[in-house]
């Protein structure tokens, strides 16, 4: 088959060794048989920059749509650059399918961000299937036999035969939902649906017209549902939950009700699980500093003894430092450990992001950066053998590579997810990367994720913008390492169950095939 990937967001086989959602569905197509083409944009959203062109990666090519570039995500700006590159590639596919340089494609998959692209991936599809019938009805023209009848078996085959091309939206995103959240709250629910109804107007189009449609989340899946039912479903954020998760279905009356008899496949991110592979060695000594007495003490004497000189658990944060993400709380529990004279934890932060500078000043200006000498016990021994240790209380590594996110991750204890709940966001992909390294998430994040941890038993939940609330997750798994232990099980189950790629997305593949 010939199948295009339509995604300009995800970050190019030359811009990173870690593949990310659309790097991997393009692979594992090509794996299959196909011939893929990747079409994205010629401007990074993660950078905000120009890009290199990519060659071709693990037998697929890639495609590049001249952009304009914007410096925030929630902009005009960023508006014009995703309609420039929806009519940028339905120009350039035009062209091409046209002058025979490209052959007509038998799947497009279109990535839901951003709006518009899939418009144009209708008509591109309705375009080659008009072609493709035009020339079937000359064929059969040319080999029609004397004879003045047919069998109705064959007229009706030929009449239900599938398309020759079809369309598959992507969600990743709850898009227009998440621009609520740009709006006042004591306005949002009035304004919003004014204001938004372009946008609504062309995800309910995407939506239904599309001939399936696949999703990062289970909550998009039902949003596109609710789509199809009613023709319009505004998510907003209730402004009477503050900063709870709970969100208000607004549903619009006046439009007609569409069937929902649509194909629809739920694939998270996901990830490589090979990739966190730990060594017996390794998870060993990781088990013998975790819970060397104190899970498996005879007295609480003793146990309180163990705690005492742990070495403090290691949480680390990986990804993005936007406005999107409750980043600044974690300081302030930092700096209310130091002030308290505790030390249950230092937190790692691994990414890039406008928040950066802000957090390091913060984090210098009340001593985080600097390494402080504790106690802490040596593993296995009776009675505990002490040294002294230095430990910072916040520490920055900036963008990793591949290898340096493995080691970060395989060496510590617990991963946060402190994307903010009015992002909508259902289940980001540091979730599939924190659970297969086998760490139990602290997220502020609620919604599917929340129910995935509660589910599982693979993390707790702390309230947004609530340093006591996060001090008390934290507490949960200082003060009771063997909860840590038991969920560490756990996560990397739910991993293996809901985000191995090797698994996930041949899945996809086939759905988006078959």
């Amino acid at each position: 088959m010939q199948i295009w990937v339509v995604n300009p967001f995800d970050q190019l086989p030359n811009e990173s060794d870690v593949p990310l959602r659309y790097w991997s569905l393009c692979r594992t197509l090509a794996g299959l048989g196909h011939s893929v083409i990747w079409w994205s944009s010629d401007f990074s959203h993660l950078t905000k920059s120009k890009r290199k062109p990519c060659p071709d990666t693990d037998d697929f090519s890639i495609r590049l749509i001249e952009t304009p570039p914007y410096a925030k995500n929630i902009s005009f700006a960023r508006l014009k650059n995703h309609r420039q590159f929806a009519q940028g590639f339905y120009q350039e596919a035009m062209s091409g399918l046209e002058n025979g340089q490209l052959k007509a494609p038998d799947r497009i998959v279109v990535s839901l961000p951003p709006l518009g692209v899939a418009e144009r991936a209708f008509r591109i599809r309705d375009a080659v299937n008009g072609k493709a019938k035009d020339r079937g009805q000359r064929s059969e023209l040319s080999q029609r036999a004397p004879i003045t009848h047919q069998s109705s078996s064959i007229r009706h085959q030929a009449s239900q035969a599938q398309p020759a091309c079809q369309v598959i939206v992507d969600i990743m995103d709850a898009w227009p939902e998440t621009f609520y959240q740009a709006i006042p709250k004591p306005l949002r629910q009035a304004l919003g649906p004014i204001l938004l109804e372009p946008m609504h107007r062309s995800a309910r189009h995407a939506y239904q017209s599309a001939d399936k449609i696949s999703a990062v989340g289970q909550s998009y899946l039902d949003l596109a549902q609710q789509y199809l039912k009613r023709g319009r479903v505004a998510l907003a954020p209730d402004s009477e939950a503050s900063s709870e998760t709970e969100n208000r279905a607004l549903k619009q009356p006046g439009y007609a009700s569409h069937s929902t008899a649509k194909p629809l496949h739920l694939c998270y991110h996901g990830t490589d699980l090979e990739r966190f592979q730990r060594s017996k060695c390794m998870e060993q000594n990781r088990s013998d500093a975790l819970q060397p007495s104190n899970t498996r003490a005879e007295t609480k004497e003793a146990a309180a003894k163990a705690r005492r000189y742990a070495p403090p658990l290691k949480a680390v944060y990986l990804g993005a430092m936007g406005s999107g993400y409750d980043l600044m709380t974690l300081i302030e529990v930092a700096a209310q450990w130091k002030a308290e004279g505790k030390f249950p934890a230092e937190i790692h932060f691994a990414g890039n992001g406008p928040q950066l500078k802000k957090l390091k000043a913060e984090s210098k200006k009340l001593g985080l950066l600097s390494a402080e000498t504790i106690t802490v016990s040596a593993p296995n021994t009776q009675p505990p053998k002490t040294s002294n240790v230095p430990h910072a209380r916040i520490v920055f590594h900036g963008q990793l590579g591949r290898e340096a996110v493995n080691e970060l991750l395989l060496s510590s204890d617990l991963a946060l997810v402190p994307n903010r709940p009015g992002s909508l966001v259902a289940c980001p992909y540091k979730a599939g990367e924190y659970a297969a390294a086998g760490l139990p998430m602290l997220s502020c994040l609620g919604g599917e994720l929340g129910a995935l941890l509660q589910e599982w038993q693979a993390g707790s939940e702390y309230k947004e913008g609530d340093a006591a609330s996060l001090q008390a997750a934290f507490k949960k798994y200082a003060n009771n390492l063997y909860i840590l232990e038991q969920q560490k099980l756990h996560v990397r189950k739910m991993a293996e169950q809901l985000f191995d790629r090797s698994v996930s997305y041949q899945k996809l593949s086939r759905f988006i095939i078959n």
